[in-house]
């Protein structure tokens, strides 16, 4: 007999058959209202037709061969010989709340147990993962645990993304009619080539309008993903690790648990599912809810050219336009005074620094301003103290000549002693340094990837990486991570502009995570953004103070009430008969900034800003913009555009 689930939130639903051995989605998207779920199985229920199984398997989340299920099968594998190599699964049992499904499935003659979960948060976000134990008495070689999310008929396009170096998240729209797209990343992390995410979404779906369907993989390694339309017309999206040849063997009573799949559904465009993805992101992170601080990156600024002096002239100049966190990169530690040496040294060089760091941390303590630091923890050069004292750290395959990317090889994070020395230098700089921010790069992909067992060694790099990381948090608590190339970090840019009274270049600052922060750091007034009145009481942080309202459902003319009200000595009256009206609608805001721009009361340059706002307006049809298009930099200031109080 069917037992159906019915998980709600919001205007989100998901319904689950958990009758099938293995849990199977039979509705994921919008809100059913008052249909019961007996009579949705009734409906959902699929005929029989001449050449077919006398029974239809139902699309699980774990498809299974032996049901008969054309899919792709979910768990793959076998013992010794070749046995136990399609298993099939009845189910045990199944624990249900208002926002999960816990289920637990056997089969007692291949003697693996399958444990699922499905779970709908408060994101309205879709969580699906399995485990399987191996309760033989012999060794399971697993191939593959991967999950599924099935998606309706009107899901008829796939939105996929590629990309290489500065060329990342290029995006292809392919319409699936039949068949399959997949594709694979060997790259040891989520990697510019291939991220770990795709998109189902009707012909008509654009960023604010139509149905979409998300499917996200929780995992920076490698990874593969798999999207299909079967015979019979039903849709599914695929998503787990990759495995390599032989990295997974169970032995008797050990389990391997996949990669947790989240899903995104919204009934109003790519845009409002991004932000359910946005949500469920920050739900893990302690320091997320809180404002992403502006940051400075010497890296473009120095390279490997580190003087003290220097560094602390910057830090003045960063303070003074409203920066709020100063990050030292590269070449601070070892003989790292080139891109071929030093790497893997994570102690700081008494050549350039005599004193140590804690001048230039002072300083930057002293402005006001968070310290940071960069350091690449599984990376080693060829000329460096680790590697030539311990050749056997390197992450490669022992008969082959390893195969260098930017003069560097991968320090196996599976040898216990690498991984104590790493753990042990990171531990000792966070410990003994006032340091709030790592900057943790990964600059190169993992290339035969060998641990010194001579077994595949990717996935036990990957989750070395996060016990390194776990450890490390739990020892020095107080600083945060910017992970590049495998976790989603802060991002901020320092930009030229022109001050928009003298023309004369100034710097800006803009964090894609934060809304938008300026200051003005020549000796001009600040004006108002229309009227051009000068405002009372400059400071360096006037401006950033104001644009941080772009936190609030404002549009470009209410943040020039914000203006003129906070700081002008003019009264609400004389600025009210300046001003645009807060429209909270961009787009009548663009109308009325066409008319604005035909007053003889806006200086050229602030026409200027109207015409090119007009313009923008017209090159997008909707003219709503999702957060990666939020911030626009127009006549020397950031324009941060928030289009409606929903807006996260």
């Amino acid at each position: 007999m069917t037992r159906v689930v019915r998980l709600e939130h919001d205007d989100v639903c998901v319904v689950v058959d958990v009758s099938g051995g293995v849990p199977a989605i039979m509705h994921w998207g919008a809100a059913l209202g008052a249909v019961d779920t007996d009579t949705f199985a009734a409906l959902t229920n699929r005929p029989t037709t001449h050449g077919s199984l006398d029974v239809v398997p139902a699309l699980q989340i774990v498809p299974q061969h032996s049901l008969g299920s054309l899919a792709r099968p979910g768990l793959a594998g076998h013992r010794p010989g070749g046995r136990d190599w399609a298993p099939r699964f009845t189910t045990c049992s199944a624990q249900v709340t208002s926002h999960s499904i816990d289920t637990s499935s056997r089969d007692e003659v291949a003697r693996l147990r399958l444990d699922t979960r499905i779970e709908l948060t408060k994101s309205g976000a879709l969580r699906v993962s399995a485990v399987v134990t191996n309760e033989g008495d012999s060794r399971y070689l697993l191939d593959a645990l991967t999950v599924s999310l099935p998606v309706p008929a009107q899901a008829q396009d796939l939105i996929t993304y590629s990309g290489r170096w500065a060329r990342e998240s290029t995006t292809h729209r392919h319409a699936m009619h039949h068949g399959a797209w997949t594709t694979e990343n060997r790259t040891g992390r989520t990697s510019h080539e291939y991220p770990p995410m795709l998109w189902w979404c009707g012909t008509d779906a654009r960023e604010w309008s139509g149905e979409v369907w998300g499917c996200h993989l929780e995992w920076s390694g490698n990874h593969a993903l798999l999207a299909e339309v079967l015979p019979d017309g039903r849709r599914y999206a695929q998503l787990g690790e990759l495995l390599l040849p032989g990295e997974v063997c169970l032995d008797p009573g050990t389990s391997y648990a996949s990669p947790v799949v989240v899903g995104a559904y919204s009934a109003e465009g790519l845009t409002p599912a991004s932000w359910v993805m946005h949500r469920a992101a920050r739900s893990h992170s302690a320091s997320a809810p809180k404002p992403r601080k502006v940051l400075l990156n010497t890296w473009e600024a120095t390279y490997f050219d580190h003087d003290t002096k220097k560094l602390c002239a910057l830090a003045d100049a960063a303070a003074a336009i409203g920066v709020e966190r100063f990050v030292l990169d590269d070449g601070w530690f070892g003989a790292r005074r080139h891109d071929r040496a030093g790497l893997g040294d994570w102690v700081v060089s008494s050549e350039v620094y005599p004193a140590g760091l804690e001048p230039l941390i002072n300083h930057v303590a002293a402005l006001g301003m968070d310290f940071g630091i960069w350091v690449e923890p599984e990376m080693v050069n060829l000329d460096s103290d680790v590697l030539r004292a311990h050749p056997d750290w390197v992450l490669h395959a022992p008969d082959y000549e390893p195969v260098l990317a930017r003069h560097q090889l991968v320090l196996d994070l599976t040898n216990d002693a690498a991984y104590a020395h790493v753990l042990g230098q990171l531990d000792a700089l966070l410990r003994n340094h006032r340091i709030a921010f790592v900057k943790w790069d990964m600059n190169r992909p993992l290339i035969h990837a060998t641990s010194a067992d001579g077994a595949a060694g990717a996935h036990r790099q990957t989750m070395a990486f996060y016990r390194l990381v776990d450890e490390l948090r739990a020892s020095t608590p107080m600083w945060s991570l910017n992970r590049v190339h495998r976790v989603v970090g802060e991002s901020t840019t320092v930009c030229c502009n022109a001050c928009t009274v003298c023309g004369l270049a100034i710097a800006s600052t803009r964090s894609s995570a934060s809304a938008s922060s300026a200051g003005w750091a020549c000796g001009c007034p600040t004006r108002c953004w229309v009227c051009m009145l000068v405002l009372v009481g400059r400071t360096p942080l006037g401006v950033r103070t104001v644009l941080s309202c772009a936190r609030s459902p404002h549009c470009l003319a209410g943040w020039v009430w914000n203006v003129t009200h906070a700081n002008s000595t003019t009264t609400n009256n004389e600025c009210s008969a300046k001003r645009l009206r807060c429209t909270k609608n961009i787009e009548l805001c663009c109308m009325q900034a066409m008319q604005f721009a035909s007053t003889s009361t806006m200086t050229p340059r602030w026409r200027t800003v109207c015409m090119q706002l007009i313009a923008v307006k017209h090159s997008w049809p909707t003219f709503r913009w999702p957060l990666h298009r939020r911030s626009w930099c127009r006549a020397g200031v950031f324009l941060a555009l928030t289009p409606s109080a929903s807006t996260p």
